[in-house]
Formats: structure tokens, sequence, C-alpha cells
């Protein structure tokens, strides 16, 4: 009950004149005195008992306010150590690196390399840290830095994702303190374990200092429980034994007020009584103890209460002396104070009753707060709420009183406070902005913002809370909210305090940093942006540090960019109605997408005026509303002429209705339309053109816009006329070529079907073409052929074919004929434009030619036999003299495949060892030594037997293998020649016949070394044979090959002489040795005198020239004896010697040494 309730309102006081006021100012005088002395006795007794006290608590407080400065110096720095781990494990490179090894994606040596120098640095920043252990989820050590921790001290607790401490440790270097941080990714997911040594020198500096500075008559110590022992550490000075003081510390533990520093403490050791300061520290909790003897406590308290108890006990009887004197005037004015203090009661009255009012002032300033105020007892019952709690939560204040907060919360919500509640409760401390969910009457959750402050009794006892309850509901749905349209942005925005600690952020900020809201809230932005710290300042924290907006740009590879990608930093500064900082706002904008979106829209463009193609666009109505650059150069209008029309404007009338149908159709069906379309420029030109029109629409599927672009193809058009042309026609003449004959040939086929009719097909080849090619040249070559087709196509009727197909071979089809000897007529006429000669390069040239026919259907029914049978008949006219026609038969076709078989069986004969020399004598008519050996090509195939070389000879040289046959023969040759001069075997000179094409090819000389060389022959033991047809062909190639064979010192010889019509002007240039007489010219001898007459000619010729001559085909005596009688001195023939292999060649020439 308020004190002013106690006075009644007509409370008043007795006149000092009722009274008796002698008498009584007697007894009064004579009281005063005696109260006085006895007064002044027990005043001095109260005032030192008083003093005594109020010194001691003094040195109490004092104690205290040590202990605790002491007490927060060491927190903070285990606070500090904690900071300390838990940034050591927060470094987002060192967590993406461990993640990698346990996931396997990198080895432990690789993790080792990565983590060695991150934590060495961690340990150059922290002089503290003494040395850093990683451990693995299973304890292994994975890296370790600095100094080691003793293998027994390393443990491990995954229970626990909090940073735990263990008790300081004893090393070498001193006293160490091991501290095991989690270390957890961005998903919570635990990857390792941290232990961080710290070196304890500084914290022991500090508590030495602290124990010096109070007294060195006490004892400083740390202690802690672990595992039902008390171990103390750190301690200084040896007041008590351990024994005593691990008691008293194991009573404090179990008795929970370590807690608290309301509470002396007391123990009895040695007789003496010692007073403890006690103060928690950490969790788990450690306990920092004073200890000192009450004596040396409370010795300046008694002095100062004896000095204080003296002087009260003077004054009394200074006082007493006084009364005596002053009695009688005290008691006058003691009257006129007794009125007085009539009236000083009077308004001390007045003065409670406005405090009365200013009470109920109180009382309805609460009751129409728009927040609830309460009051709970010790254990959190409620003794008092504001009437506001029937708005907050629906009931009166008398549903309340009585019952916990958490009796009004959801379950889930009370076990979650009843922990914090009960941890505040417990260390007396006050309630901050404490979150919680309570439900309302209909149900409904109600979010509340709680604070409030302990009171106490008169013996200090907690004695409950008063508060306030806050409804912030609404702020946290808008904060909610808030989070939710924030989390709509791809850039990372985030909120942050004036001190630049992170208040809320995006989801994409989170992302970006790579860690949660509930690691990052609270934290300064400079750790979670930049972890491992600044290379250089970074200027969107200097903009921060400066209050200053800005906008901006880090490049992907700018030090101050903690992302791989360029970014745009805005910074928006908040300030109150004052302009003061109330926050900042900001915004990371990955530019990669937006710049690659620029760039795209520049590319675009750039496309769209430079592009070759002429490009429209129109609305969805098909009115156009841009073109390009190409456009007015392809269709000659200029740009402002069609913006606003439509593209009808440059139809050409050449494509009907259906045209247009089928595009809509495309056009409204897949949105794209491409095909070719004749237009109209705008000088009325009709041009082809490739279009491709495609249809736009926006997010919502609607047509907003049709894009046409335009190709010229008139130059496509012309060309794909003239490669058409070009694939059927012979470039050269203009005739047809091979395809479009086979077109003809089928079609001409089908029509003598139908109307029962012959055609015929002329296979015409030119005689002896290759030579005016290699005498006249490549274009008087050509131009023969010009010429030769112009003659053909004059020469047949108009619906006749007439066909260029490949080198000099032309082909003649000539339908409707209606028997064979219409085909001989035209035959004959074809023959007779060769009778004129041709005008190449101002001279007149002969030319003959070959035909071959074949008549449908007689000779084949399909157009390839019908070629190849005309094809046959022509090589038959060849071989029958040239210069003349002949029918297909079917033999030849039977000789044609036989020749393809042959060709192939030649092509692997050398492989299967089918091929072998055989080798001619060739003697000294004077003497019928040997003097040579010819070596001659044999080939036996193993289905065919012996083969002739007339026969497979041509085919070498016409597919191309005589090169390789020819150095075959060559380099056995030689080795054979070389076999019989080691055998000790005269037989003068191996002569060897070398084809056309190896002079031809120029390979005769390096294959001629390449013989000798791996044979080992002398070059003087080796002679070649060329054919006189192939000298005269190529005179001047052949004459540079001989000379130089000649100065290898190889034999040369002329083969087949008379038969190549060479000139004696080019007989004396070539650098040759000996002639060879033709055997035509020596087997009608002695019956022919032709060739007797050629024969001593050529004889004499040689003579004359210093040139050997031999004479081959010898078979009779009649021509030995001939051929002394003119002077030749060498023969070789079937007279002298069969060919012999060579094991017969060795009997042979081993008789004739002999």
């Amino acid at each position: 009950m308020p004190a002013y309730a106690m006075i009644p309102d007509n409370q008043s006081f007795p006149k000092p004149e009722d009274m008796g006021a002698d008498k009584l100012m007697h007894k009064f005088h004579l009281r005063l005195i005696v109260g006085l002395a006895l007064t002044g006795l027990i005043l001095g007794g109260v005032v030192a008992t008083f003093f005594y006290q109020t010194q001691a608590r003094q040195l109490e407080q004092s104690l205290y306010y040590n202990v605790e400065l002491q007490t927060l110096a060491l927190t903070s720095n285990l606070a500090r150590f904690k900071d300390i781990a838990a940034q050591i494990t927060s470094r987002t490179g060192i967590r993406l690196q461990l993640k990698r090894y346990i996931q396997g994606n990198i080895s432990a040596a690789a993790l080792g390399t990565f983590t060695q120098q991150k934590l060495a640095d961690a340990l150059l920043q922290a002089k503290e840290v003494a040395g850093i252990t990683r451990l693995d989820n299973e304890g292994k050590v994975l890296v370790q830095v600095g100094d080691p921790i003793p293998p027994k001290e390393i443990w491990l607790d995954n229970t626990s994702a909090e940073i735990q401490t263990r008790l300081p440790i004893e090393t070498p270097k001193g006293l160490r303190l091991v501290l095991q941080a989690p270390i957890v990714s961005t998903e919570g997911e635990r990857l390792g374990t941290d232990l961080v040594m710290f070196d304890l020198h500084n914290l022991q500096q500090s508590i030495e200092k602290f124990f010096k500075r109070l007294s060195n008559r006490g004892m400083t110590t740390l202690a802690a429980l672990k595992e039902g022992h008390v171990h103390c550490f750190l301690s200084f000075g040896n007041l008590v034994d351990k024994d005593t003081l691990a008691t008293f510390v194991e009573s404090q533990f179990s008795s929970g007020t370590h807690n608290t520093m309301r509470h002396l403490h007391s123990l009895d050791s040695a007789g003496r009584s010692i007073v403890v300061f006690h103060h928690e520290i950490g969790t788990p909790p450690w306990i920092f103890l004073y200890l000192e003897p009450a004596s040396t406590i409370y010795a300046p308290a008694l002095r100062y209460a004896a000095y204080a108890g003296a002087a009260v006990l003077l004054l009394a009887l200074f006082g007493v002396f006084l009364s005596w004197l002053l009695a009688r005037p005290l008691t006058r004015q003691l009257s006129r104070e007794t009125r007085s203090l009539q009236e000083l009661l009077k308004a001390n009255k007045r003065l409670l009753l406005r405090a009365k009012s200013s009470e109920d002032k109180f009382r309805n300033l609460i009751e129409t707060s728009h927040d609830w105020f309460w009051e709970t007892d010790a254990q959190g019952v409620y003794t008092y709420v504001s009437p506001r709690s029937s708005e907050l939560l629906g009931y009166a204040p008398g549903e309340i009183i009585g019952k916990t907060p958490f009796d009004f919360m959801p379950p889930d919500e009370a076990d979650r406070i009843l922990p914090a509640f009960t941890e505040i409760r417990q260390s007396q401390a006050p309630i901050e902005s404490l979150e919680n969910i309570n439900l309302h009457r209909d149900g409904h959750q109600v979010v509340l913002e709680t604070s409030g402050l302990p009171f106490f009794d008169a013996q200090g006892h907690l004695a409950g809370y008063r508060g306030i309850d806050r409804d912030i509901s609404r702020r946290k749905k808008s904060a909610a909210e808030w989070t939710m349209a924030m989390d709509q942005f791809d850039s990372a925005i985030y909120l942050l305090d004036p001190q630049r600690h992170l208040v809320r952020a995006n989801k994409a900020f989170y992302e970006f940093i790579g860690t949660t809201p509930a690691l990052a809230v609270g934290r300064h932005i400079v750790d979670l942006i930049h972890p491992e710290g600044e290379e250089k300042p970074c200027p969107v924290c200097q903009a921060q540090e400066n209050r200053q907006g800005a906008v901006i740009v880090l490049e992907s590879d700018h030090p101050s960019n903690p992302a791989p990608f360029p970014i745009e930093a805005t910074l928006n500064i908040l300030r109150d109605d004052t302009g003061a900082v109330t926050g900042m706002l900001m915004s990371l904008r990955d530019l990669s997408h937006s710049r690659q979106i620029n760039e795209r829209l520049r590319l675009g463009a750039s496309v769209f005026e430079n592009t070759d193609e002429a490009v429209v666009i129109t609305d969805a109505s098909g009115t156009i509303i841009e073109v390009n650059r190409a456009f007015t150069e392809i269709m000659g209008y200029a740009r402002e002429e069609v913006l606003g029309q439509n593209p009808r404007m440059w139809q050409s009338e050449k494509h009907d209705e259906s045209f247009f149908r089928d595009m809509w159709h495309a056009l409204n069906t897949v949105g794209r339309w491409r095909g070719e379309i004749w237009n109209r420029r705008k000088n009325g030109e009709i041009l082809p053109e490739w279009l491709t029109i495609s249809s736009v629409a926006d997010d919502s599927g609607s047509l907003t816009h049709y894009v046409g672009l335009y190709s010229d193809i008139s130059q496509i058009k012309r060309s794909q006329e003239q490669l058409n042309f070009l694939a059927h026609h012979d470039a050269l003449t203009g005739l047809p070529n091979r395809l479009l004959l086979n077109e003809r040939l089928e079609q001409a086929i089908r029509h003598a079907d139908r109307h029962q009719t012959i055609l015929a097909l002329l296979f015409l080849d030119l005689d002896r073409f290759k030579h005016i090619n290699d005498s006249l040249g490549h274009p008087a070559g050509d131009e023969l052929l010009r010429l030769v087709a112009e003659r053909l196509v004059a020469m047949v009727r108009q619906d006749d074919t007439v066909a260029r197909i490949g080198g000099d071979e032309f082909v003649l089809l000539l339908e409707g004929m209606d028997k064979v000897e219409d085909v001989i007529a035209i035959a004959r006429k074809l023959m007779a434009i060769f009778t004129s000669p041709f005008i190449l390069e101002a001279q007149e040239v002969c030319v003959t030619a070959s035909l071959g026919i074949s008549i449908y259907p007689r000779d084949g029914n399909e157009p390839a036999i019908l070629l190849r049978n005309a094809d046959a008949a022509m090589y038959r006219a060849k071989d029958e003299g040239r210069d003349t026609y002949q029918f297909y038969k079917e033999e030849l076709t039977q000789n044609a495949y036989e020749q393809v078989l042959l060709e192939n069986s030649l092509r692997r004969a050398m492989e299967r060892e089918e091929l072998y020399l055989v080798y001619q004598p060739q003697v000294n008519l004077r003497t019928n030594e040997i003097i040579g050996a010819e070596a001659l090509l044999r080939w036996h195939h193993p289905e065919l037997g012996l083969i002739p070389p007339s026969r497979f000879i041509p085919i070498a040289e016409e597919s191309g293998l005589i090169i390789a046959i020819g150095e075959w023969v060559l380099k056995h040759a030689c080795l054979q020649a070389r076999e019989w001069i080691e055998a000790g075997l005269d037989f003068g000179r191996v002569a060897v016949n070398v084809a056309g094409p190896q002079i031809q090819r120029g390979r005769v000389v390096s294959q001629v070394r390449k013989a000798l060389d791996e044979s080992g022959l002398d070059a003087s033991r080796l002679e070649l044979e060329v054919t006189e047809g192939f000298i005269m062909q190529q005179a001047d190639a052949a004459v540079e090959q001989l000379q130089e064979l000649r100065e290898l010192g190889v034999t040369l010889a002329i083969d087949d002489f008379g038969t190549g019509y060479s000139s004696l002007s080019y007989l004396k240039k070539l650098p040759i040795h000996k002639i060879k007489i033709d055997r035509s010219f020596i087997s009608d001898i002695p019956y022919d005198s032709n060739d007797m007459a050629i024969a001593d000619a050529v004889i004499a010729m040689g003579g004359r020239l210093g040139l050997s001559v031999i004479a081959e085909g010898v078979e009779t005596g009649e021509q030995v004896a001939f051929l002394n009688e003119t002077g030749c001195e060498q023969a070789q023939g079937y007279f002298f010697g069969r060919p012999m292999d060579a094991a017969n060649w060795n009997t042979s020439l081993t008789r004739n040494n002999t």
C-alpha cells in the first residue's frame, strides 16, 4: 500500500501551551542532557559499526570490480580465440577444397598442398595461434602447421556443431589451450574439424599482473571441473592447499552458485578465514578465483571504524556541554519549531497526494499503451499484466495472472524458448528483444518481442522480472515479404547497418558468398565478401566507409571482385528524417548476361545492316516497318519508299494464287516458309530470289512481326544452267558427254522397242593422236578435237547424237535405222571426213580414225553393253591396221575379258614369283665365243601355263606395270651376272631391255645405279637395249638420260633397228655403242633380196659410224654365212642357242670357257 494512504485527512498536532511548558521544559532540559550523553555513546558504536560495514562493502566491491574486470579480459581473450578459430574454418576456399577431397575429386596430397599454405597464412596473421591441426570426420590428421598438438590431446567430438574448449595443456614451450572448431559447408554438412592451439603466455602474464597489483599475500587461479575432478591452472600464490581449494570449487559447481557475483564465499584454512571472489568464464565453465585472508582485506575497515567511533564519542561529550549552555534558547526555539513541524506535516501530506496523482497518470499511460507491460516472479509466473494483453492475445489480465508465458505458446515454440529463458534467469541477465510466438485466443499466431529487467528483494535475491511485450507480427510479415520479394531478383541484394554488419539479404546474396543466413546475419560485410583479406583497397568498401552512394563496376579480373564474372555494385545510403544514416542497401548485378545481350544486339544490328541478304520486317498485318541496306541495293527501292507499304508492291505476277496459299499455310502452321520466288525490281526487271519468311511471337505466343530474308539467286540460276550444261556436255567441244549419251541411249532403246527399228552405236578413236600432242603440243591436239567434232556434227542427221566421252574418243548414236546396210553407208561417210587434212598452227596434218560398231538389239540390249561392244570393235579395227571400221563380234568381248584377267594376274605375278628370266647367248661370229647374254622375261601362269612376252608385255606397258617389272628384271639380271663372275664364268655382258616408260618417267638412271649398287656388278658388264621407235618419239628426253647412262660406263644398244624410221641426223646425236638389226630383216635371208640389201646397208652404216652391229633372229647357216660376208661380227638366235634358265646357262658357260 502506498505511504500516502496511511495519513488521515483530519490528522492534527497539539499546541505547545497545552502541554505544561515550564515543567515540561525543565524535564526536557534534564532528559536532553542525559539523552545526549547516552546517544553519544550509542551513536559512536553505531557509527563505528556503520563505517566498518560501509568500508568493508567498498573494499569488497573494489575487489569484485577488479575480479570482474579481469574476468571480462579473460572472457574477451577466450572469445577472441573462438573468433580466430571460426575464421580459420569458415574460409570458403578451404571448405570447397575439403569438400572436393571428401567427394574423392582430389587426393590427400593435393588437399595438403593447398591447405598447408592457407593455414600457414592464418598462423602468421594470428600471433596467439601456436599450431593448427586439421582432422577429417574420422579423426585422421590431414594437415598440421605450427607446433604439433600432442597425440593424447587430439580429440574429436562430432556430436556438437559449436566450438569446444578443453583444459589447457603443458608443453615444452609453455601452457597451451586447444579449441575444437567444426568445419561446416554452406549446406550444413560437416566436412572436418580444426584443432587450433593457442599460446597462453599473454593470458598468463595478464593474471600475474592482476595478482601482483592486488596483493602478494593472496592467491589467484583458474579452475575447471573435468570428469568429476577439479583442475586448477594459471595459479599464483599458495594461500591454501590444493585439496581445500578443490573441495571449495567442487561445492560451488554442485551448488550452481558459481555463475553469480552477488555473494561472497569464505573458507577456513589452517585456522584462518579466507575470502574468495570468483566468476564464471566461458562454456563449459571455468571459474576465476581470487583468495585473500579476511584479516588483510578488512584491516583498513577496522581502522576506519575505530577512528569514526572515537570521533563521534568526542562530539557527543562536546554536545552535552553545549546543550547545557543552549538549553534555554533551544526550548524556546523548540516551541517555534513545533509549530513549523505541524506546517511541514501538512505540506508533506500535500506532496503525498500529488505523488498519488502521478501514479494514477503512470497507470493510465500503461493501460493506454500499445505495448503490453508485465511483471513476473522469479519462477516466471505473471503477477501483473497491463490491459493491453486482451488486445494482443484475447485474454483478460485476470486470465493471464498466475500463468507463465509458456502457457500461451505453441508446444514447439515453448520448447525452443524455455532453455533460453532458463539461462537468462539463472544468470539474472536482462531479457533483450527475445522474439517468441504466442497463440491468440482465436488460434492465430502473434509474434512478440520481449524485453525485461530483473529486480531483487532487500536481501539481493532475484525477485522477478518487469518488462514489456511488443507485437512485431506485422514487422516480421513485412520482413518475410521483403525477403520473398528480394528473392525474385537474380542480383544479390543485402542490407547493412551503419557499422556495415549484415541485417538481411536475399537468396542470391547467400548463394553468391556461399553461406546461409544463420552463419551470415550480424557479421561484418568484409568478413563475408573478402574472408581471406583484400590485396588492394576495395572501391565498394571504401564507398561504404565514406557512406557515399555509388555505382561501381568491377571486371572479372579485378582483385576486389570475389566473383569470376564482372559485377555492377550499387550502393544506396538510407537516412532518417534528420539525415542520419540508418543503413546501406547494396545490390550486386552480374554483368555477363546483359553484356552478352548487348553484344548480341550489336552484332544483330551489324548483321542486319551489313549482310548481303535483303531483310524486310513487317508488323503482324504485313505493313513494312524496316528494311536494310541490302534490300535497297537488290530491289532498287529507297527505304522511305517502302516503309508503311505491303510487300505485294514488288510482286512479279509469275506465281498463281495456290503458290501464296501454300506459303501462308506454312507460316500459320509452322511459323516459317522458305523457297524460290520471282519478284520485280523498281525498274521493272524480274529476278529470282530465295526467300525465307519467319513469324515472330511475344512471350505470350501472340504474333507480332514477320521477318523476310531475300537472296538474289540470279547468278546462281545462271551458274546452275551452266553447270547443268557442263554436267551433260564436253567442255572442249560442246558435244554431249558420257552422262548425256547414256540418257539418250536409254531413250533411244525404248524408242527402238516401240517402233521395232534398230539403232547403231559407233565408237570412233583417232589413230596416233598421242603423236599429235607430243609433237605439236596439247593446244594443237585440242584444236584437232574441236575440228573433228565439227566435221562429225556436220555429217550426221540433226536427230543423231555425236558425243565425246574422253580423250580422242567419240561416240555416234544413230536412231531409226531400217537395216545394217544404212549403218555401213554412214560409217563410210564418217571415214571419208578424215581424207582431207586438218589445219593446225598453219600446218596440214593428216589424221585417220578407227571405228567400232555395235547394233541394237543384235549386240546388246543395255547401254553399257552396247558401248562396251562398240569399244571392242574399235580395238579390232586398230588391230586390222587402223583407218577402218569393224562390226562387233562375240569373240572380241572374250578377248577383252581375257585381257582384263591377264592384267589382274600380272599385278600379282611378281608377288607369287611367277616371273623369271632366261638368257640367250650372243656370239662373236669370227671366234664363235659367247660375248653376251640377253635377259629375256618369261611368265609361267599357274593355270594358263607359259604366256609369251608378246602377249603380256603390251598389257604391262598399257597398265603401267612395266615400270616395276622393268626394275625387277634389271635387279635380277645384275645379280645373276655378279653370281657368274664370282663363279669364274666369262659371259661378256648381260643385256637388258629397257621399256620406253622407264625412260619417259626419268627413273631409268636411278634404277640402274640402284641395281649396280645392290648387286656389286661393274657398269661395264651391263648393256641396255632401247627400242628405236621410242627413241624417235622421245628423242630429246632420251638423249639426256642415255648420256647419263653412258657416263656410268653402261653399254647402250638400239633394239629393233630399222623399224623406227630413224634419221641419220638423230642417230649421230645418240650416245650409243651398238645397233641391233631387227629379226624381220634377217628371217627371209637369203630369199628376200630387199632384206639382204637393208641388212647390208645397216651393217655398213654401223661400221662407218663406229658402232658395233649385232643381228638377232639368226636361225640358219645361210644367214650366218651372209652376215660373215657383209662384215657383221656379232649375232644372236636359235642357231647359237635357245634362251636358257640360269642353271642351264651355268653348264653352257662352263663348257664354253673350257
